[in-house]
């Protein structure tokens, strides 16, 4: 009880400041999809001469190879929707709807995409407030469970945490560039803290605050799934996963999430946490000096939701190399996310949706940098990274080291140490 009012204290001074022990065992594990689509057959057999890893000679990050993070990768990318179930804080019992892209096979690369719609799996109560139709979907290079490709695994295997009442394909032009490099990427609705959440009830502090309790329990039950998943022959990711090679990654309330997580579960070997909050992690007793992996800490120098020099800045100067700081100018808190191709003035306006009205103003706006030249240098930088820790990808430090930022100096701040 004392951890927990201390860390509500805390949080109450970084909002306001701001614009606008051990792992609990899963209970009753159940995984079902929550959405499918038939994906046509009937296509043209590929006689190209198979090359693990390549397509047609590009080849995805390993020891002797390293593609261009910036840019798709080779392979096609499948996306499925399941659910399982985890003890929280409060010894409850969640439902943690669970995205997942993954590199898929040929037959579906010419097919069309299946973009993101996000009233998909919604409440009813949310869907008869608001319609199907209410938010245009996220265009998405993905397809709707494709078969997973087995001959090119195994892949590492990604967590990605959403934002504070986010949800869990805010990210896809990062999520499905993943996939398409050869990881599989794990995303889960933290449940009470989700965009449909806030859409219903509006903002409600208590569910930060207990929800900074749950999400660490949230990804380390999604983890636990993951890996029974590796283990089930009869499972689509059979055998497809690199169990010794697991990143974590997240947005803002998500970014904290992906600094506290590896404190607590050494399977995790890398984070790129985005725009995080950082200010609890030491009041839930972790010191930033002790950060176990490495690390690659991204921002914006127009963050007006958690400030860069309040929250990030000090963080990373505590942390141990290897780390690298990713500071992009004139970029806001929503500039990391897909947040900004939606009709934010129809959000704030017609749903009453107070993000939609702070991101235009926080990332979204004339006066930030445009996601066209944003989201490419995060993903170079980001999967870079990732590729070099997780894939053995030596050659790939050339995406993120120093020499990689000078050329974009104007828009940029960045450091690296190893």
């Amino acid at each position: 009880m004392i951890r927990r009012f201390i860390w509500i204290a805390a949080l109450l001074l970084v909002t306001s400041s701001c614009s606008s022990d051990a792992k609990d065992e899963t209970a009753d594990s159940n995984t079902q999809d929550v959405a499918q689509q038939d994906v046509p057959g009937d296509v043209q057999e590929d006689t190209t001469p198979w090359v693990k890893g390549c397509v047609d000679g590009f080849c995805a990050a390993d020891p002797d190879h390293a593609p261009d993070p910036s840019k798709m990768g080779p392979f096609p990318v499948g996306v499925e929707t399941f659910y399982f179930y985890v003890k929280g804080d409060s010894n409850e019992t969640r439902k943690i709807v669970t995205e997942v892209w993954y590199p898929a096979t040929e037959e579906v690369r010419d097919l069309p995409y299946d973009n993101v719609n996000l009233m998909d799996g919604a409440p009813q109560e949310l869907i008869d407030k608001i319609g199907m139709t209410a938010i245009d979907p996220i265009p998405a290079m993905q397809h709707r469970d494709a078969p997973l490709r087995k001959a090119d695994g195994p892949y590492p295997l990604i967590l990605f945490s959403h934002g504070a009442f986010g949800i869990r394909f805010q990210n896809v032009y990062y999520t499905t560039l993943l996939a398409s490099h050869g990881y599989i990427v794990a995303s889960p609705d933290h449940q009470d803290n989700t965009l449909y959440d806030i859409l219903l009830n509006g903002y409600d502090m208590d569910k930060v605050v207990e929800s900074a309790f749950d999400r660490p329990l949230d990804v380390y039950g999604l983890l636990d799934k993951m890996l029974e998943r590796n283990e089930a022959k009869d499972d689509r990711f059979h055998d497809a996963i690199d169990a010794d090679n697991i990143g974590i990654t997240g947005h803002s309330f998500g970014g904290f999430t992906s600094i506290l997580c590896p404190y607590e579960d050494d399977r995790i070997k890398a984070s790129v946490p985005m725009t995080p909050s950082t200010y609890a992690v030491p009041l839930l007793g972790h010191e930033f000096k002790d950060f176990p992996i490495p690390i690659l800490m991204m921002t914006g120098t127009q963050d007006r939701t958690l400030e860069t020099d309040v929250e990030m800045a000090p963080a990373y100067e505590q942390m141990p190399a290897p780390k690298s700081y990713f500071e992009l100018y004139k970029a806001g808190h929503y500039s990391y996310t897909d947040i900004c191709s939606l009709d934010l003035l129809k959000l704030a306006e017609e749903l009453d949706f107070g993000d939609a009205e702070d991101a235009l103003s926080d990332g979204c706006g004339e006066d930030n940098i445009s996601v066209d030249i944003a989201h490419p240098l995060i993903n170079q930088f980001a999967v870079g990274f990732f590729n070099y820790h997780l894939k053995g990808s030596t050659d790939s430090k050339k995406y993120f080291d120093a020499a990689a930022a000078e050329p974009h100096s104007d828009i940029l701040l960045y450091k690296i140490e190893e």
